[in-house]
């Protein structure tokens, strides 16, 4: 369907229509029909990276887990670069797909523009700075994990678990389970890595993380 809706769009380039204002309304649509990358594609046709910001902020995450990392780092490629500057949590979200595709050095400089965000923001409420925090000490806890440097990847994984709310359940559960991966590694049976066990097993089941619930 890519293909037809390419073909329209460039008859309506060619037509009177305010295309700009059509694209505008379509990916108010397809936001409003929980359908973000559509929502992403029309707001970046209508010129608006603002909007498409806010929509990569808030599904880029989640395309990447679904196997298009490459769509999404396409649509950083269309920003600006002060405008995901600007947004501490995009740049969050590049550093995690960056980390997906074997770039861990620029996956941790994008980590760093969201701090140094938090860092000219003082007055950030704690809720938020505790999420970001809890976001970037999980992406590097996969990155030290990747460089087979578990001890460094428990410790970011017990920070970044004990920042981050409940509702961050997909990235509650991967990092529970490197803790597991510790009481697998060293053999040390404590109440934390019962607890973890428990924790990772229920939430996969939450989540249908069946290959969780066997392991």
């Amino acid at each position: 369907h890519h293909l037809f809706r390419d073909v329209l769009t460039q008859r309506l380039h060619n037509s009177n229509i305010d295309v700009t204002a059509l694209f505008r309304r379509a990916s108010d649509w397809y936001e409003r029909h929980d359908k973000l990358d559509e929502a992403v594609h029309f707001a970046l046709s209508a010129g608006d990276v603002e909007r498409a910001a806010a929509l990569i902020e808030a599904c880029g995450t989640t395309v990447g887990q679904t196997g298009r990392i490459q769509q999404a780092l396409g649509w950083f490629n269309t920003l600006p670069e002060a405008l995901v500057l600007s947004r501490p949590d995009l740049c969050i979200v590049h550093a995690g797909l960056l980390t997906h595709v074997s770039q861990p050095d620029a996956a941790e400089a994008r980590m760093q523009d969201a701090e140094n965000w938090l860092q000219s923001q003082p007055d950030t409420p704690i809720e938020r700075v505790n999420i970001m925090r809890g976001r970037i000490a999980a992406i590097r806890s996969e990155l030290a994990r990747s460089k087979s440097d578990f001890v460094r990847c428990f410790t970011l994984a017990r920070q970044a678990l004990a920042l981050l709310p409940a509702s961050e359940v997909v990235t509650r559960e991967r990092l529970s389970s490197y803790l597991l991966l510790d009481f697998v590694l060293t053999g040390n049976v404590t109440l934390e890595a019962e607890r973890r066990q428990t924790e990772w097993v229920a939430s996969a089941r939450q989540s249908g993380n069946f290959v969780g619930q066997v392991n």
